[in-house]
């Protein structure tokens, strides 16, 4: 009998030590045979701290969040999306949400993350238009940066391998919708008026203009003008040596009696006696190329999150 009741004893108690290990690992620990250990991300994730004050990585370490100065707020937006998710990605489990969750785009959605990586080799080049004469509503993107910024200056850096975007504009809102307005009204930071064919970097000084004080929430690029498939005439020997993509247009002259031309199909040129034959051009198509936007600001906001860490704000 003595038997069994200490079996029965020894079975509660392991019974016991199971569910308490268990929910301990539940509870942001797990119990070794001398220890309580604290050591993976999980574990952490379960433990209370103040709102954006530490920073847990995928082996588990912790430390404190570093407040930066001088800070590009396109490279952290992952971050502030999973943190305050917008109305649109409240649904969405937080570790799901990725950077195309930020953009909006009419033209080649997919490749508008290059335009945020860092890497200047890397570009965003809209698709052909299916409206060339209202290139602004096919050729835009827009960015969330998942919170707002009170930004300084702003860098649009063009591919070295491409062309800069003939005319285009950049423009901010703080992302607030008024009750007259459905969407965002955005401000312009930028809006070339010139065709641009050489110039890759622009450094907007947004202290210097109205926009100054002003938090930026979404920045969003318009292009309003290319060259398509005329960017630069070149030799018949020049053409026929570029690659079928960058081949663009040909254009067919024929003389008239003044000494005049004109431009006629190719199938017309083709039928003209060799005095009415005038000029063939050949031009090389555009390749518009925008490999980063930059926006920058003093550093990391400390206001942020200060109601979530039990602060409360007032004026």
């Amino acid at each position: 009998m003595k038997h069994i009741l200490w079996f029965c004893r020894l079975s509660a108690l392991a019974l016991l030590l199971t569910g308490t290990i268990g929910w301990a690992q539940q509870r942001g620990h797990r119990i070794g045979s001398a220890e309580v250990l604290v050591n993976t991300r999980n574990h952490w994730q379960n433990w209370e701290f103040p709102a954006g004050t530490v920073e847990i990585s995928a082996t588990g370490t912790v430390r404190p969040r570093q407040l930066r100065r001088g800070t590009n707020a396109v490279e952290d937006i992952v971050e502030f999306l999973r943190r305050h998710p917008p109305g649109n990605l409240t649904k969405k489990d937080p570790e799901q949400i990725s950077l195309t969750d930020a953009i909006q785009a009419g033209s080649n959605p997919e490749d508008v993350i290059h335009v945020l990586d860092g890497d200047p080799s890397t570009y965003w080049e809209p698709d052909p238009p299916r409206n060339p004469d209202n290139l602004a509503s096919e050729w835009w993107f827009t960015v969330d940066l998942g919170r707002l910024v009170f930004a300084k200056k702003i860098v649009v850096r063009f591919a070295q391998e491409g062309d800069p975007f003939l005319l285009f504009e950049l423009l901010v809102t703080d992302g607030q919708k008024r009750p007259q307005f459905p969407r965002p009204t955005f401000k312009t930071a930028i809006r070339t008026l010139q065709p641009n064919k050489s110039e890759r970097l622009f450094e907007i000084d947004l202290t210097d203009s109205e926009i100054e004080g002003q938090a930026v929430r979404l920045f969003q690029v318009l292009v309003s003008g290319s060259n398509l498939d005329r960017r630069e005439e070149l030799t018949q020997e020049e053409y026929n040596a570029l690659s079928a993509p960058d081949r663009g247009a040909i254009e067919y002259y024929k003389h008239l009696p003044d000494g005049d031309s004109f431009r006629v199909e190719r199938e017309v040129y083709e039928q003209l006696s060799a005095g009415q034959q005038g000029d063939i051009r050949h031009f090389r198509r555009e390749r518009p190329r925008l490999a980063e936007v930059e926006v920058w600001s003093e550093g990391d906001e400390i206001v942020g999150g200060a109601i979530e860490r039990g602060g409360r704000l007032s004026t």
